[in-house]
């Protein structure tokens, strides 16, 4: 014996369909956007480990005037260069396109004196400014490649700042 279903009934349940796909497309809409914002906070929260990590290690060593370590400092994630570049170089337009740098967005960074740690890729929280770093490289900037995570520099304590140098 077969039971026939009312006109009732059959509306019932396309309500029923209709609401279990909007609740299931707010479900993956929302938890999608959650997981965006955590990605982004993880970004950010490395950023500034990785800020307070160089200041730290900066401000132990500069005040010991001839001093020097060999610094391994964790690299936020995704990043795969960390530009230092020297604020005391002259700024002339033409000083700084002459070097190597082919990113304009550093280009003016270094010009406007903003930030003198920068990480590549960039995001606006990426570009720090550290008062006590000294570089003395002829061409004004330093690039260290992030290995495994990491990068590898030697800082030397001058009194008032640390000079940052590739290891050679």
């Amino acid at each position: 014996m077969k039971r026939q279903m009312k006109k009732a009934q059959i509306s019932d349940q396309i309500v029923i369909y209709i609401l279990g796909i909007l609740i299931i497309g707010l479900l993956l809409f929302f938890g999608t956007k959650i997981i965006l914002q955590t990605e982004q906070r993880i970004e950010e929260i490395d950023i500034t480990s990785f800020k307070q990590s160089l200041e730290s290690k900066i401000n132990d060593l500069a005040p010991h005037y001839g001093s020097w370590k060999i610094v391994e400092i964790d690299a936020p994630k995704q990043v795969e260069k960390i530009y230092f570049l020297d604020l005391n170089f002259p700024d002339e337009q033409e000083n700084i396109n002459n070097n190597l740098i082919d990113n304009d967005l550093i280009k003016d960074i270094w010009i406007g004196k903003s930030s003198n740690v920068i990480v590549i890729p960039f995001t606006q929280q990426s570009s720090i400014l550290i008062n006590k770093i000294i570089i003395e490289d002829p061409k004004g900037y330093i690039v260290f490649d992030v290995v495994d995570g990491k990068i590898t520099l030697k800082m030397i304590g001058q009194g008032d700042g640390v000079l940052i140098e590739n290891i050679e």
